[in-house]
Order: structure tokens, then C-alpha cells, then sequence
């Protein structure tokens, strides 16, 4: 592992490459590829958060959550990145994660970045000396749903729609049984069980990923990544389909987990289905999962 300061310097030198390599036209996404690529070289252990640029933080909770990526070479970083972390995030949140650096500040409305051309000049004047080694695994992407089987056979798919109820809550009347919820959940994903493993651990049920995020370190974006693909999961095994009341050919997958959920002071808050819970309780139990610590206030 290195300095933070010195994968900071090679961030810039290789964006401004990049910059320069497509003629001043470099997506954000490919931006912060490139960018993100380099902090897993960060010794994030020995690494305070006021000696990290926003997205140096932001891959810290990312490698912490996925150590495998410190085996992985230089081009499976950069692989598993793109499919794993940047469809997690939301635009805004792209568009700040250079902004700590005075040449990228900012993006344009097509989603370029913007640049400082001095400073991308005087950065690809020469190259930046790259001695530091990756490790040697290929990047194999994880199957976040798991193995899937069907759970129950119908002529034709039974459709659900979403409703908001007189509290304001967004739910569905879905009947999902504890057995099934485990046979659902009994093969998923161990990414799916470790979103599950926070939950289980909330007394009252309802918290906002974000709350989530705060209690256990499990990032937002992932918990509502992997929300989702259970949500999918659940619905081709048990040959559902669930969509969205304002707009009927909309599918909802994010609500089949969750009992109901509805936005307070800015976070959306959800309640997740009992029937879900107990099920994974008896799963952890069976499985003697590793669940997670709650962190120190």
C-alpha cells in the first residue's frame, strides 16, 4: 500500500492523460474509473477521512466492503469498478467526486468533464512514474442474485400495484410466506445476506439506507443496489410482477422487500417485511452468519 498523497499525484497525471488522449472530450464515467482505479493502493488502515479527497473516501468504504479488489491487476480494478460501484451511483453524486481537484472542477451538461487546460498541459509533459504494483486475479463479477429457482408456477404472471396509504406510506399488498422468503433468500447472494445481516439488527424494522450506512459502514448505494436485485430475485421465483400506481408500466422492485417506506426530512425510511426478517433470523442462525458490528457514536 502507499502514500495517499502520491495516488492523489497519479490520479491527476492519468486523467490528464486521458483528457489529452480523447482530445478534451473525457466522459465523467470513464473520469472516475480512471480516478477511483489508484486509491485501492491507498493504505485506507492508516489513512485518516481529513487526508482523503471525496473520492478517495468514497473507495474507502467500497474496498472495505470488497477486499478481494486488493488481489486484483491493474485492468480488473478498473472492470470491476465500472460494473460493480459506478452504476450505484447517482449523478450528483458523480459530479462532485473530482471536485477536489483544481483541474476537473466540474462537469458540463452532456457529462463531460470540465479541465484546467494549463494544468492538464503541464501534467502531460511527461509520464508519471508508475512503480507501484497491483495484484495478480482477474476480475470475476459476482452473480448479486444468486441462484434461482421457481417457487410457484402460474399460467400467467400475478400482477401487484403499488399504493400510497393514508400515512403517506408507498406499499403493495404482497403476500410473501417466512417459508418462502427463506427459500428465496436461502440461495441469493452473499452480498444480498450482508445487506440483510444490518437489517436484522434493527429493532424497529425501519431505518433509511443512509441510517443504515451510518450504523454499519454498508454504503447507501449498495444497500439499495442489492434491495433491488432481491426484489427482482423474488419476484421471477415466485412469478410476480409488481408496478408502480402513477405509472402502470413502470416495474417496482425496491418494494418487495420492504413492507412499506415513505420519505422523511429528506431519507427515504422503510419498514422491511416481517415475514422477510424472520426468515433471514433463521437463516443467519442456521448459516451462522458474521453480522455485522453496529459502530460507535
Amino acid at each position: 500500500m502507499t502514500d495517499p498523497k502520491w495516488v492523489f499525484s497519479r490520479i491527476q497525471f492519468d486523467l490528464a492523460s486521458a483528457i489529452k488522449t480523447n482530445n478534451g472530450q473525457l466522459h465523467i464515467d470513464d473520469a472516475l474509473i480512471i480516478a477511483g482505479t489508484p486509491c485501492v493502493l491507498v493504505d485506507f488502515a492508516n489513512v485518516s477521512d481529513i487526508e482523503l479527497k471525496y473520492i478517495a473516501r468514497a473507495m474507502r468504504h467500497f474496498f472495505k466492503r470488497n477486499p478481494r479488489y486488493t488481489r486484483f491487476t491493474k485492468e480488473a480494478v478498473s472492470e470491476g469498478l465500472r460494473l460493480n460501484w459506478l452504476p450505484n451511483l447517482e449523478d450528483e453524486e458523480k459530479f462532485a467526486m473530482l471536485a477536489d481537484f483544481k483541474m476537473t472542477p466540474g462537469v458540463d451538461a452532456d457529462g463531460y468533464v470540465i479541465y484546467d487546460e494549463e494544468i492538464v498541459n503541464r501534467l502531460t509533459i511527461k509520464d508519471h512514474p508508475d512503480n507501484e504494483r497491483y495484484g495478480s486475479e482477474n476480475y470475476t463479477r459476482v452473480n448479486l442474485n444468486g441462484t434461482m429457482k421457481r417457487l410457484r408456477n402460474s399460467p400467467t404472471s400475478q400482477k401487484f400495484y403499488s399504493v400510497v396509504n393514508d400515512d403517506g406510506y408507498i406499499t403493495a399488498n404482497i403476500n410473501i410466506t417466512v417459508d418462502e422468503w427463506y427459500s428465496i433468500i436461502q440461495d441469493a447472494s452473499p452480498l444480498i445476506k450482508e445487506y440483510l445481516a444490518c437489517y436484522i439488527q434493527i429493532p424497529d424494522l425501519i431505518a433509511s439506507p443512509k441510517e443504515v450506512e451510518e450504523m454499519f459502514g454498508l454504503m447507501a448505494d449498495c444497500i439499495n443496489a442489492r434491495n433491488t436485485a432481491l426484489g427482482r430475485r423474488a419476484q421471477r421465483m415466485l412469478d410476480i410482477e409488481v408496478y408502480d400506481n402513477e405509472d402502470k408500466d413502470k416495474r417496482r422492485y425496491w418494494s418487495t422487500a420492504m413492507l412499506k417506506g415513505r420519505e422523511e426530512n429528506n431519507l427515504f425510511h422503510w419498514i422491511m417485511r416481517p415475514e422477510l426478517i424472520e426468515a433471514a433470523k433463521r437463516l443467519a442462525k442456521e448459516e451462522n452468519w458474521n453480522l455485522p458490528q453496529k459502530k460507535q457514536k
